[in-house]
């Protein structure tokens, strides 16, 4: 299957939410080096959207994803990091209100 296929899958499974799916496609993608797809791997793993979802590896397929000089995931991480935070933040809160 080409690449271009893989991702175009992998859009449409995510979009009918089926992330098991959308994560088969963009694996392989993501070993090769893509970004896009890389940060898509860290956002299924770190909102437990897969049912393998792993924190630790979330956090590395954004770091790899950070590396690229890409505008567009260099914007995609950062939400993905706020989210985190606020995530964080929550949980640190949830026994104060």
């Amino acid at each position: 299957m080409s690449n271009e296929k893989r991702w175009s899958e992998g859009l449409i499974a995510a979009q009918n939410r089926d992330f098991e799916k959308a994560f088969e496609c963009w694996l392989p993608l993501a070993e090769e080096g893509n970004p896009l797809a890389q940060v898509n791997l860290a956002y299924l793993h770190l909102r437990r959207l897969i049912e393998k979802a792993d924190r630790f590896i979330g956090e590395y397929w954004l770091n790899e994803a950070s590396a690229c000089d890409q505008p567009e995931v260099s914007a995609m991480v950062e939400i993905i990091e706020k989210q985190l935070e606020i995530d964080v933040y929550h949980k640190l809160h949830e026994g104060f209100g």
